[in-house]
């Protein structure tokens, strides 16, 4: 059986950009390609890969990418799949100065998730949304510490991608061997976003899965993930993307 193809809403698509929110399924892959313009995206929730030469990144939710036009990539997305947020366009120049392709952390996201919000529930101009949107996507210059995880901090992330509702500080901590503020020190240095936060990431990436590939409702992507209920399953994803489960499955459908 064919896997499911990648589902996209345009928001804005003229000769000078386009600008798409776009689901990709679980373990769906691209061969390496190039596009004709610069693009600039938002990982809103779940994870890739991504090669480019001889690199490769596996950026998470909350991270901007920038691709000059040209570029060379193969994509791989994660268990969970991805939703991104992309603008094909010309980048300005201070993304390109930081270089052709790469990673970093995303600028504006809270701005960029109430306007997408808006956006999705027509409660804006699209064009004014387009605007903003193209305005906000950018990656940045990471200022915490990172580096490779040490092998006691990388079974600590497994955990949490694997299973992420049952996942707790303390129970990792004792297992790790580590105090659990240590932890919490360690873990927001190295992969860029508290625990708290990205264990919140997780669960809603399973969610959104649930919710876009295996086309239950809500209640049930949010019990499968393991939320409280339907409502703080809500709570979370309007906190990551900017939009209720409802209005991603319709914007997506």
């Amino acid at each position: 059986m064919n896997s499911p193809a990648p589902r996209r809403r345009l928001l804005c698509d003229t000769a000078e950009r386009r600008i798409a929110l776009t689901w990709y399924p679980p373990g769906h892959a691209m061969a390496a390609h190039a596009h004709g313009r610069d693009q600039r995206s938002v990982l809103l929730a779940g994870a890739l890969e991504e090669r480019a030469g001889s690199r490769t990144i596996s950026p998470r939710a909350g991270a901007a990418g920038f691709k000059a036009a040209g570029v060379d990539h193969a994509n791989l997305y994660g268990r969970d799949g991805a939703l991104i947020l992309a603008v094909d366009g010309p980048a300005p120049r201070r993304v390109r100065g930081q270089g052709d392709w790469l990673w970093r952390g995303g600028a504006g996201l809270d701005a960029i998730r109430r306007v997408l919000g808006a956006a999705l529930g027509g409660d804006v101009p699209t064009l004014d949304a387009a605007n903003d949107l193209e305005a906000l996507v950018e990656p940045v210059e990471i200022t915490a510490a990172s580096g490779d995880a040490p092998p006691w901090l990388a079974c600590v992330q497994e955990a949490v991608d694997d299973d992420p509702a049952a996942a707790r500080v303390d129970t990792l901590a004792d297992a790790a061997g580590v105090h659990r503020v240590h932890l919490s020190r360690r873990f927001a240095d190295v992969f860029g976003t508290p625990f708290s936060l990205y264990r919140r990431r997780a669960m809603t990436a399973k969610a959104v899965r649930s919710l876009l590939h295996d086309r239950d409702g809500a209640g049930a992507a949010a019990a499968e993930a393991g939320f409280a209920d339907q409502a703080h399953f809500t709570r979370a994803l309007k906190a990551e993307t900017g939009v209720t489960p409802a209005r991603l499955a319709a914007a997506l459908a």
